[in-house]
């Protein structure tokens, strides 16, 4: 060898541990109970819960509306779904009993917050039906603080019909397929105010091939990830981008000549639906 070791893309999660205490039971009677309206939070303070810089997504492996700390906001409570995936996927279970809770009640006293705890109750799984109706493009992709972004151009969009999991949002984005050689299918995002290197990770599903079409993923004017072919099962693609402002396109490319033959005619072959389906996009930028 050469006497080198090359090291790439570490990241450094704070998974949030926190002590237990049961002497903290003596602050439930000052616990407020969780509202039944969704959407509020009532607080014991006649403060606002100050926002927190995080990196905490919507876990896609919670499927129940458990309550846990809000990494959002100071002192708060809530059955958001919204916290570190890593808390489903790295923490033992004999220490999940410190992080997720069945009520606001119990949640509060575990982190001793008190008469200051505040409760948000949120349920995605109760408002699921409710809450697709209301849900746009931009609600598939989690930025860092900070990091903002828009929708400049779109030829996609959301399909209730196909899901990797039953949460965050029990759906997918996915291209509206376009008619005419050569034609697209854009989805095209402005990624604004990064400070330094980001990188950009999306859960997909790409069902495309040639002689039909082909799927990519430019940045800035350049051609990236490039995918002629379906792929099997459900994979994350992974993209790099400068600070400053991005534009990041998703495109479906039909192919520039005629197959000669419909993709459904032949049964050795697999030439997939020319949809390709898009879910969980973070961006995370490193400083």
């Amino acid at each position: 060898g050469s006497g080198h070791v090359w090291l790439h893309h570490c990241q450094i999660s704070d998974a949030m541990l926190f002590s237990y205490d049961d002497s903290s039971a003596a602050a439930t009677t000052t616990v407020a109970a969780a509202p039944a309206t969704n959407s509020t939070v009532t607080t014991s303070s006649t403060e606002e819960p100050q926002l927190i810089p995080s990196q905490a997504t919507s876990s896609a492996y919670s499927t129940e509306c458990q309550w846990h700390i809000d990494v959002t906001r100071a002192t708060t409570c809530a059955n958001t779904g919204v916290y570190p995936p890593e808390w489903d996927t790295q923490l033992p279970d004999e220490f999940k009993q410190y992080y997720f809770f069945d009520t606001a009640e119990d949640c509060c006293n575990a982190t001793e917050y008190g008469e200051d705890c505040n409760v948000v109750d949120d349920c995605p799984q109760d408002n699921l039906d409710n809450k697709l109706g209301t849900k746009k493009i931009e609600d598939w992709f989690q930025m860092d603080y900070g990091v903002t972004m828009e929708i400049i151009d779109s030829q996609w969009e959301i399909d209730d019909t196909v899901s990797f999991t039953d949460f965050p949002h029990a759906a997918t984005l996915t291209n509206i397929p376009a008619t005419g050689l050569g034609a697209t299918s854009d989805l095209v995002l402005k990624i604004n105010d990064v400070r330094n290197l980001a990188i950009m990770r999306c859960t997909v599903v790409i069902d495309i091939s040639m002689p039909f079409e082909s799927f990519s993923l430019h940045v800035n004017g350049g051609q990236r990830n490039t995918y002629f072919q379906e792929v099997e099962g459900v994979i994350e693609i992974t993209t790099a981008f400068h600070s400053g402002n991005n534009t990041i396109v998703f495109r479906v490319e039909n192919s520039d000549t005629d197959a000669g033959f419909d993709r459904t005619i032949d049964s050795e072959n697999s030439y997939g639906s020319g949809h390709v389906w898009l879910d969980n996009c973070q961006i995370t930028s490193h400083n």
